[in-house]
């Protein structure tokens, strides 16, 4: 299954949810479209009963460059509206 962007993938396997960042032809650099999807995964994993656990991983044969500094330069920040990427300390599942 792939978020609506296409830039992430998630998938289901058992009780584990991996989550694919797809953006290969820039090194899976992080957008505000990768974090908005990397945070409603998280979201979805963190809501979820059936799933105990997660795997962030990138598509490609590489994690990821980090920040997209072209998007950047187009003002963008890869921030979800928890403020950080994905999920905030507060927001795993140990501290609910």
């Amino acid at each position: 299954m792939s978020d609506s962007s296409g830039v992430v993938r998630v998938e289901r396997r058992g009780a584990v949810q991996v989550i694919t960042i797809d953006r290969p032809q820039a090194r899976n650099a992080l957008d505000a479209a990768v974090a908005r999807s990397v945070a409603a995964a998280v979201d979805e994993l963190d809501a979820s009963d059936e799933l105990r656990t997660g795997v962030l991983t990138g598509a490609g044969g590489f994690f990821s460059a980090g920040m997209d500094l072209k998007a950047f330069l187009r003002g963008e920040t890869p921030r979800s509206r928890a403020g950080g990427c994905a999920a905030s300390p507060a927001r795993r599942r140990g501290n609910r």
